[in-house]
């Protein structure tokens, strides 16, 4: 295959990030959901290492390696102060969920809750905005 003929060989390094970020929650998505029906069917071939789904898991297994590799302390900061918050701007149907984090155009505080959030919990203030890229770099 010529370079230019995958849609990432014309990214920039932001976006390939981007598609990263994108890629990897969507595979812990799928193999969280996969070990659950896992749990369900354990005794069908499906699941040996030469069938479908032992292979999906091995695979997925295999391309989260780096975060996997991480201590369960860095897993879980890697979840909580990135991956959690950054959700609505990694996948457009997560902005319709609960964790559609505003941030206080006065304090900085970031906010989020199942009910609609009107102001902010920490001054106040009504000038909410969704997050955008740019909080995640302050």
């Amino acid at each position: 295959m010529k370079y230019g003929k995958t849609p990432w060989d014309n990214m920039t390094k932001d976006e390939l990030l981007f598609e990263v970020w994108r890629l990897y929650q969507a595979a812990e998505s799928a193999r969280t959901c996969i070990k659950l029906h896992k749990i369900q069917t354990l005794t069908s071939s499906f699941w040996s290492n030469r069938g479908t789904g032992g292979n999906a898991l091995n695979r997925l297994g295999e391309a989260m390696e780096t975060v996997s590799k991480l201590s369960d302390k860095k897993k879980e900061r890697l979840w909580h102060d990135f991956f959690r918050n950054a959700l609505p701007l990694l996948f457009k149907s997560a902005k319709k969920g609960y964790w559609n984090w505003l941030v206080c155009e006065k304090c900085n505080c970031w906010t989020s809750g199942i009910e609609p959030v009107e102001k902010c919990i920490l001054c106040g203030n009504k000038d909410l905005r969704p997050i955008r890229w740019s909080d995640f770099r302050k």
